[in-house]
């Protein structure tokens, strides 16, 4: 039993150092590329252009629209939705 514990609190310090080194690791490697110049080829990406668009539905003649992502050329919506 003594044994397992001592097993126990092992791994969880292990797991513990890993995760810090990971961690600073990480924030060491972000700093970086913040501070590179502008010219190193990495632009950031744009943010998706969604259009709303809208139609009369042709039997109950009530209004309805639907999402178009201009950006990646498809709907967000997957069906027609009614304007209340």
């Amino acid at each position: 039993m003594k044994l397992r514990k001592v097993c126990c609190a092992l791994v969880c310090a292990s797991l513990l150092a890993a995760t810090a080194a990971m961690g600073a690791g990480a924030e060491e490697l972000d700093t970086a590329a913040v501070s590179s110049d502008s010219n190193a080829g990495i632009s950031p990406q744009a943010a998706d252009v969604i259009e709303y668009r809208y139609r009369y539905e042709p039997y109950t003649k009530k209004l309805q629209y639907r999402r178009w992502n201009v950006t990646q050329g498809r709907w967000v919506d997957s069906v027609w939705i009614y304007v209340v």
